[in-house]
Formats: structure tokens, C-alpha cells, sequence
């Protein structure tokens, strides 16, 4: 090591034995090897540094060109760097190993200790730099007068006059420009612009140029700034299904970060199209352990790099946890069972248990191609009729389906189905909305997330018949409900085609059936092929386990 003076080499060669320990066929190599990995002895999940922490080491002593792979282990004091090529490799343990690269930390004048291994150790679990679906980045798409520009557009030291426009949240502060994005209902009201904060000049002509390049379709009208500082990040969390077109973007100013798309077997999506994002935290890193499975996507942002959102990577997304007692049940099932999915959407719940052969159907072949495209089975088929023979299933789930089922003989119906495709001592678990939203004096998480207007809230349709039948009345969200039977808004807001910041929002009525306390057991117990085995509330919904006699 021809670069490393002697005592240098001496504190490289104790972190080397430390990796001896654990992986004894690592062989650490020499200044003339040509390796595409670099072992950093010191810089580690116990030494407090997580995956954006180190990226952000690379970027301030110029070795991050040509990465693309990290890996981290739980309770060790080292990490691992991949990179594309030799040249790249070598290069950075280079500046890695100068006299003027010292680690943060506790003990700021630290060197970093870091040489070349043959590989990637095989028990890692790695974190791949790569794109979802519908994600573009675009490096480089502002210069450094730009950036630099940008980063002094907003006084941070002063709060603003209103709270509307923003101010310091848990991990970070924000601004808000055009329209307030509201945090507690994940929402954006179209009716409230911002007089206050329009948008910014500066930030004008750089939304052009997304227009007029065809990166952007349509001039955005909402621009939220987020400011974090080092050891602030954001938890895992999904967007808002109503809340923007079909476009998000996002530049990255300052330095680069490690954007996460995961969906780990505990934490897959509850409801629709369901990837959720976050930035992990300086001062955090959370390591998947090996009986994890990582179905999701990480990648690094270069500073002034752009990403374009669209299908898969900003789809519509409403919870981000899976419901405890459906994980629960689905890790109950023996290895090998089958286990049916209906109504899966894309699949949010056939991975939750790599030890089952797992089948998903739904109406939606939007949804389905988005579970074809993660590598999931499954059928396009109408829940009143499953193209499945009698007692072909182990177990059997139907999470959030029944209550939209518009006749108690339509509901009755869904739920013999699941009953015939299950075997002899099969079992099933049905969710249904409840009437319910609050239970011992708990408001569900549904009201929770209303901002304000709790009290119970229904209104008429504009169109008070149609074809002589009655209306049904349109659910006010997040309220209380005052009947069965209604239809619940769901909104869409599309822009239009020209660069302008004109739009139009479509508004879909969803039938749904809200389920009185016990109504769900009475139809399993006119069943007599099944036993209840349990029947619980959970969160705004009604929820019962079966078996198949």
C-alpha cells in the first residue's frame, strides 16, 4: 500500500481482522489488486453512521463517482462500497485513505480506514441504487449558479408570518408556495391558493424548462421546500392518492441523499398502489434482518439532480401499514399452504409470507399488472364468481372488498364464494368498514385524519334521481357515519394539456356499505359450513376469522 504511510497501515490492518473474524474468505487486497469494492473499517451501523451519512462521507472527499452499491450490518463498526468499475474503486480509496479525510463523529479528526476486498460480502443486505417504475432521474439539471441560488431563496433563521406557509416540523422545516400542503390530512385544498407565496421567480424558469424539455407535461402549481438538516430525515410514508396530477418532481439541492422505496414484508401497504418513500435519517439506520423481504427500490440523488415521478413511483397510495391482525394470520398459516388473496389490488398482502403459494385476484387490471409486475400470481375474475374449483384453498382473505357490494344478497354471495374455494378446515378472515368510528370513546385512524369538521357530515347528490331510482348520499370525509349505505368522494385532479396552471378535478363516487356491530357474524352464521373463530374491531373496521367445517 504504497499510498498509506506505516501507522496508517497498522490501524487498517486491526480493522481488517476484525473482518477476518466474520468472514474469513475476504481476503483484503494489496494497492496493485483491482477491486470494484472498498472495506471501510470504521464507519458502521455502531459507529453511527447509516447509509445517507455515508454517501454524504464520499461526496465531501470526492469519492462517490461510480458507486452503486452499500452495504451496513446490524451491531458492526464497518460498511462496504461497491462500485462500477476498478478505476473507480481505486481512485476512491485514494482519497479515502489522504491525509485530509477524516471521518465525523465523536472524534472528528479520525481517519478513515478503509482498503480494497474482492467482494461484496454474500450475507449482506444491500442497498441497490436503482429506479421504481415510472421514476426518471435526470443528473445535472440545474448548474451550480442555480443551486446555489436556490439554497439562499428562503430565510430559514426567520418564521414565517403565517403557518400556512409552512415552518418546523419533527425532521424538518418547510415552506410552502402556490398552495399549503396540509400535513394532517395529506391533502391540498385547490379552494385556499396562497396569496401570500406565489411562486417563487427564481423557480419559474426552471419549471419552463421542465415544460418545455417534456420532462414536466404541464406547469406545476404547488411547490413545497423541505430543508433537512444533518441527522434529519423522514420516516417511511405514502402520498396522498388526491392530492397532485399525475406528476410529481423533486430536485435535490446541497448534497446528495439516499431515497428509499421499500415495502419489507412488515411494512407493505394496507390499501392501494402502495410504495412508500422516506429519507433515512443521519443518526438512524434501520437494518433489515435476513428473514426480511425487501420488495422496493433505493437510490442516490446526486445534488442537483431532478426525479421525475409518475406510475408506479407516485400511484395512488392510501395506508402504509399493513393491518397487525392480517400479518398475523398470514404468518400463521403452515409452509406450503395456498393461500388466496381476493380483492389484492397489487398485491400489497401475497408477500407477506415467502413460505406460502399465494394467489391474488381483483376487477382492476390496473392494479393487477401492478402485482404481475412484482412477481406475483393473479387473476383478473369478479368476486361473485372466483374461477377456482370447490375447495382448492388452505386460507383464504378478503380485506376491504364486501362493503362494496351494493345488496345484502350481493354480500351474502361474496362471502359463499370465499367459503366454496376454501378445503376442509380452511380458514378465511373478512375486514369490512364499520358503522363504527369510534370505539370506547377512540376515534378511528380514519377520523384521525381529518384536520377538522369531526362531527358526522352527509350530503345529497347533485343528481337527486336517476332513471327514477333515489339518490344515495355522498359521505363528507373523515366524519362520523350516519347510515349504512352511501357513496364515499374520491378525487382526481388532472391538469390540463396546456403549460398553465389551470386544472380539472374529477370527482368518483365509491359505493360502500358500512357494517353494523355483529351484521358480518350474522351472515357467517347463516352459513353452516363455518365456525366463527374470532370476531374483532380493528381500527374502523368490522373483522371476523372463520373455518371451514
Amino acid at each position: 500500500m504504497t499510498f498509506m504511510n506505516k501507522k496508517y497501515s497498522k490501524k487498517v490492518a486491526r480493522c481488517v481482522k476484525i473482518l477476518e473474524k466474520d468472514f474469513p474468505s475476504l481476503c483484503p487486497g494489496m494497492s496493485t489488486d483491482r477491486y470494484q469494492v472498498i472495506y471501510i473499517g470504521n464507519i458502521g451501523h455502531t459507529t453511527g453512521y447509516d447509509e445517507t451519512s455515508i454517501l454524504q462521507l464520499l461526496h465531501l472527499h470526492q469519492a462517490e463517482k461510480g458507486s452503486c452499491q452499500l452495504a451496513l450490518f446490524p451491531g458492526k463498526q464497518y460498511s462496504f462500497v461497491q462500485y462500477t468499475d476498478e478505476e473507480s474503486a481505486n481512485a476512491a480509496l485514494k482519497t479515502l485513505t489522504r491525509d485530509a479525510c477524516t471521518k465525523e463523529g465523536l472524534h472528528q479528526h479520525s481517519k478513515v480506514y478503509a482498503c480494497l476486498v474482492p467482494s461484496m460480502p454474500a450475507v449482506a443486505w444491500p442497498t441497490m441504487h436503482d429506479c421504481p417504475p415510472g421514476l426518471r432521474l435526470l443528473e445535472d439539471f440545474i448548474n451550480v449558479e442555480e443551486e446555489h441560488s436556490l439554497m439562499n431563496l428562503i430565510d430559514w433563521e426567520t418564521a414565517p408570518s403565517d403557518s400556512h406557509l409552512g415552518g418546523s416540523l419533527k425532521n424538518r422545516s418547510v415552506r410552502h408556495f402556490g398552495y399549503e400542503f396540509e400535513y394532517g390530512s395529506n391533502s391540498i385544498d385547490a379552494s385556499c391558493p396562497l396569496l401570500a407565496a406565489p411562486l417563487p421567480t427564481e423557480l419559474l424558469a426552471i419549471m419552463d424548462r421542465m415544460v418545455k424539455q417534456g420532462t414536466l407535461q404541464c406547469m406545476p402549481d404547488q411547490i413545497t421546500v423541505n430543508r433537512y438538516l444533518p441527522g434529519q430525515g423522514i420516516p417511511a410514508h405514502t402520498d396522498s392518492h388526491g392530492s397532485c396530477g399525475s406528476e410529481l418532481a423533486s430536485l435535490s439541492l446541497g448534497g446528495p441523499v439516499l431515497m428509499n422505496w421499500t415495502a419489507p414484508s412488515r411494512l407493505l401497504q394496507q390499501q392501494r398502489e402502495a410504495l412508500s418513500t422516506d429519507l433515512p435519517a443521519a443518526d438512524h439506520d434501520e437494518i433489515l434482518s435476513p428473514t426480511d423481504t425487501l420488495m422496493g427500490y433505493n437510490m442516490l440523488l446526486p445534488p442537483r439532480s431532478l426525479c421525475v415521478f409518475s406510475g408506479e413511483a407516485r400511484c395512488v397510495r392510501d395506508r402504509h401499514k399493513p393491518w397487525p391482525n392480517v400479518r398475523q394470520f398470514i404468518d400463521g398459516l403452515s409452509p406450503g399452504a395456498w393461500l388466496l388473496d381476493v380483492g389484492c389490488g397489487n398485491g400489497k398482502y401475497l408477500g407477506l409470507n415467502a413460505s406460502l403459494l399465494q394467489v391474488g385476484c381483483d376487477n382492476s387490471t390496473g392494479l393487477l399488472s401492478i402485482a404481475q409486475g412484482r412477481g406475483h400470481e393473479t387473476v383478473l375474475c369478479n368476486c361473485l364468481a372466483l374461477p377456482f374449483r370447490d375447495a382448492s384453498y388452505d386460507a383464504v382473505i378478503c380485506i376491504a372488498v364486501l362493503h362494496h357490494l351494493a345488496s345484502p344478497e350481493r354480500r351474502m354471495a361474496g362471502l359463499r364464494e370465499l367459503v366454496r374455494v376454501l378445503r376442509s378446515s380452511g380458514r378465511g378472515l373478512v375486514y369490512v368498514w364499520a358503522l363504527e368510528q369510534t370505539m370506547a370513546h377512540r376515534p378511528s385512524s380514519y377520523l384521525k385524519q381529518k384536520t377538522s369538521k369531526n362531527a358526522a357530515n352527509v350530503k345529497t347528490t347533485e343528481a337527486a334521481e336517476m332513471n327514477g331510482t333515489p339518490s344515495l348520499p355522498v359521505h363528507e370525509n373523515r366524519t362520523q357515519f350516519v347510515q349504512q349505505d352511501m357513496f364515499v368522494p374520491w378525487k382526481l385532479k388532472a391538469k390540463t394539456s396546456e403549460a398553465s396552471t389551470s386544472e380539472i378535478q374529477q370527482v368518483y363516487h365509491r359505493f360502500y356499505h358500512t357494517f353494523r356491530d355483529g351484521e358480518l357474524e350474522q351472515m357467517c352464521s347463516n352459513i353452516d359450513d363455518i365456525n366463527i373463530l374470532k370476531s374483532f374491531y380493528d381500527e374502523g373496521n368490522w373483522c371476523i376469522i372463520f373455518e371451514k367445517k
